[in-house]
């Protein structure tokens, strides 16, 4: 089902937010955010409200796009503090990791992310966890076939079952699955996510998407991002949607998020991540600049790209009333 206007709009950031690592990573994507509203502290060396995991993804260097877990106070400046970053290294030659995202239940972190090998194009979905972010436990193979682009996995404490929803690649569905213990997940039938929008003269595929539900009214929330193409192509936009079920969705078919141009968000509004709280929608986005025609030679000069685009990941907000004002999103803890 799909209708017109959504009920907010969001104001592109005017630069992205600060990330500051040991190697000096600068291009992130693919955010996931978790907000404890007291500080987390445990295992640190200083106590944090804001805990994400994103990539590093520096002109498109897929050999980068490890999962790197972050900490902030104010969710526009993050740091590592004693984070062994990445949390799962570089795979090695034909294979590469992406589209993490993050749970906290029951006092563990969960880390999950997609692992593919390039040559077959066959995924996988991994997990971690760890109680203070500093630890880690070693890495399993969740039960899932296909493994999905984009998992976008959360706890439900309702029904005290784990929920993921992803995009099954070259068919654009999105799929849902429930699990017991997150890690042998079941097949529980495709939503009703549309594969293709219209918008702007263009039909996009669906491509990345990040899912929460609210506390009290217990509805499902998405950012879902289209793509003009195949892999994610140029241009990408941000949309919309809401469920009562999971699985019957409304989304809306004009955009709350378009790339900008002539910014650093030129070509893709990417995948995003949001939390519910103060009447308001908190959101995180990936973005990318414009590349030139240098891209198509495949040149590399000093171990960069030349004519790929720059990634960063921006902050943004709008004020809503569809939802209570005590209302928040099952990533934001009070524990």
């Amino acid at each position: 089902m799909t209708t017109l206007t959504p009920p907010f709009s969001l104001k592109h950031a005017v630069k992205p937010i600060d990330i500051f690592t040991k190697r000096h990573d600068r291009q992130f994507t693919h955010p996931d955010i978790i907000k404890f509203e007291k500080a987390f502290t445990n295992g640190l060396n200083n106590s944090y409200k804001y805990v994400m995991v994103a990539t590093p993804y520096p002109y498109y260097d897929e050999t980068r796009e490890n999962p790197y877990v972050l900490v902030s106070n104010d969710g526009v400046c993050f740091v590592e503090d004693a984070i062994p970053n990445p949390i799962e290294p570089y795979p090695g030659k034909d294979y590469h990791n992406s589209d993490p995202d993050f749970v906290y239940v029951k006092g563990f972190f969960h880390l999950f992310w997609r692992l593919r090998q390039i040559s077959t194009n066959k995924g996988w979905i991994m997990v971690r966890k760890s109680r203070d972010l500093v630890n880690w436990g070693k890495k399993y193979m969740c039960s899932i076939s296909p493994a999905p682009l984009s998992p976008a996995v959360l706890y439900d404490i309702y029904e005290n079952r784990w929920k993921m929803w992803g995009v099954v690649e070259g068919e654009w569905r999105v799929a849902y699955y429930e699990s017991v213990d997150g890690l042998d997940w079941e097949f529980g039938g495709y939503t009703n996510i549309p594969q293709h929008i219209l918008w702007n003269s263009l039909k996009l595929n669906c491509w990345h998407l990040d899912v929460n539900k609210t506390r009290l009214g217990k509805k499902y929330l998405a950012l879902l991002v289209y793509a003009s193409g195949l892999g994610g192509r140029t241009p990408t936009y941000l949309f919309y949607g809401e469920s009562d079920d999971g699985v019957d969705w409304v989304v809306y078919r004009e955009p709350v998020l378009t790339p900008l141009p002539n910014s650093w968000q030129s070509s893709k509004i990417y995948r995003s991540t949001f939390i519910i709280e103060e009447g308001k929608i908190k959101v995180w986005y990936s973005a990318a600049s414009s590349g030139s025609f240098l891209r198509r030679l495949n040149i590399k000069l000093l171990g960069r790209r030349i004519g790929f685009g720059r990634w960063g990941i921006g902050y943004t907000e709008a004020s809503i009333d569809f939802v209570s004002r005590r209302e928040t999103t099952l990533n934001v803890l009070s524990e």
